[in-house]
């Protein structure tokens, strides 16, 4: 475990064991809340770390992309002098620095820095990302939970008909079928309560996985007032789609294609010859004859030469190799840009759509559904009914109880969904079922 993994879980631990710590700050008790989660995902989250860290090797390797080649030193001793006026050569001494097609420097150092603004870009859009698969799941283990207190509340009611039922069938004013009904009812419902109980410690493992948490933890908190069902305001609906091209998995898109265009460069200067220069010192011992005019007089040579690229045609398909990784990397960028716009019309019709499905269930079918399951009860209560019609009230009032939070979820998930396309939080207002058709 990381010693910052470490911190946090003895955090969590200690928040726990002592609830005043939620009084010391916001960041002093175990996450409950989306943002909590978000918050911890994004120093936490593997994925994160991952991205910085390879965007910091693209930043750093930036400064190997535009330095000159190594000079290159050599030394030689003549095994056979030559003699000279001056003496014999016995030495040779030199150094030579290779110096690259300018353009073929340049473009390599554009292309590196284009490849490191990408990976920055990756990394706002891995940011991004694990935000909204965060969020996601947060209101997936919300929405379970909600369905299991739900299903509890009917399990309790299921309980108090029953005994209704079998106080009844004592008195001879209901049949043992009716109560057979009821315990069918609350048997079923008792071993969907189990399923669900195995699902929630899946949803708990699937969100500490997306925050980056230790499997070793405590349960997780979901405390979340039920989403209202929003929609974006009229200025914010005008910007999204700046919002979506604007996006730092378009940016880093871009920045590929960018660094492909000067591969492409570079490709091309290759065919260019290359030139080099150095110098050579050569040591000269002392001539036969002492007297003779610079005895012994060391010899510099200073020269030039060109790297001649003979391979034309191997160089030609160097080039032909880059411009379709250039086209590939365009392709790709219009490929994103295409999936922004698919991704912004979707999200927001789901949005609209969800807030819709909420608002029915809110205000027109649960009220209609409570009506009819107090009716029906009360059809039952003074002997106008039999135990079926009030089975079927409590199912239909049951489902709806579900589909209110459930529908609420989806609507979370569904702004969630919105805003990682956008790539920023977009300004909401209340949505009253009127005027709120997809703009």
């Amino acid at each position: 475990m990381t010693p910052i993994r470490l911190s946090i879980l003895l955090l969590l631990l200690a928040a726990a064991s002592n609830p005043s710590m939620a009084d010391e700050g916001a960041q002093s008790g175990p996450p409950a809340t989306p943002d909590d989660y978000v918050n911890l995902a994004l120093s936490l989250s593997p994925r994160n770390g991952a991205a910085r860290a390879h965007a910091e090797a693209a930043q750093d390797a930036t400064a190997r992309a535009g330095r000159l080649p190594e000079p290159v030193a050599s030394a030689s001793v003549f095994v056979r002098s030559v003699e000279t006026r001056t003496g014999p050569q016995q030495a040779r001494v030199g150094i030579f620095q290779p110096l690259p097609w300018p353009a073929r420097l340049r473009a390599q150092s554009s292309s590196a820095q284009a490849e490191a603004d990408g990976a920055e870009a990756q990394v706002g859009a891995v940011a991004i990302q694990v935000e909204h698969v965060v969020r996601s799941r947060f209101w997936s283990l919300w929405e379970l939970r909600q369905v299991q207190r739900a299903r509890l509340e009917h399990l309790e009611l299921l309980s108090r008909l029953a005994e209704t039922t079998q106080a009844r069938v004592e008195t001879g004013s209901a049949s043992l079928a009716d109560l057979q009904q009821v315990n069918l009812a609350h048997a079923r419902l008792a071993d969907e309560l189990r399923t669900l109980a195995a699902r929630e410690r899946s949803m708990e493992a699937a969100l500490r996985a997306a925050v980056g948490l230790d499997g070793t933890l405590i349960s997780l908190r979901s405390q979340a007032t039920r989403p209202e069902p929003e929609l974006p305001t009229a200025d914010a609906s005008a910007t999204l789609s700046s919002l979506a091209m604007a996006h730092p998995a378009v940016d880093r898109a871009r920045a590929r294609e960018l660094a492909a265009a000067h591969a492409v460069t570079t490709a091309r200067s290759s065919r260019a010859p290359d030139l080099r220069v150095g110098v050579d010192w050569i040591v000269t011992g002392p001539a036969l004859d002492p007297s003779i005019a610079d005895s012994g007089k060391d010899a510099w040579v200073v020269g030039a030469g060109l790297e001649l690229p003979l391979w034309q045609r191997s160089y030609g398909k160097d080039v032909a190799s880059a411009q379709a990784a250039q086209r590939a990397r365009g392709e790709e960028l219009r490929q994103e840009e295409q999936d922004r716009q698919a991704g912004l019309t979707s999200a927001l019709a789901t949005v609209h759509d969800t807030a819709r499905q909420h608002l029915v269930v809110r205000d027109t079918l649960l009220p209609q559904a409570e009506a009819a399951y107090t009716s029906v009860l009360g059809d039952f209560t003074v002997g106008k009914a039999d135990v079926a019609p009030v089975l079927l009230a409590q199912r239909d009032l049951l489902e709806l109880r579900v589909a209110l939070d459930t529908t609420a979820a989806d609507h979370a998930r569904a702004w969630a969904a919105l805003e990682a396309v956008c790539g920023s939080a977009i300004e909401r207002r209340p949505a009253t079922g009127e005027n709120d058709d997809v703009e």
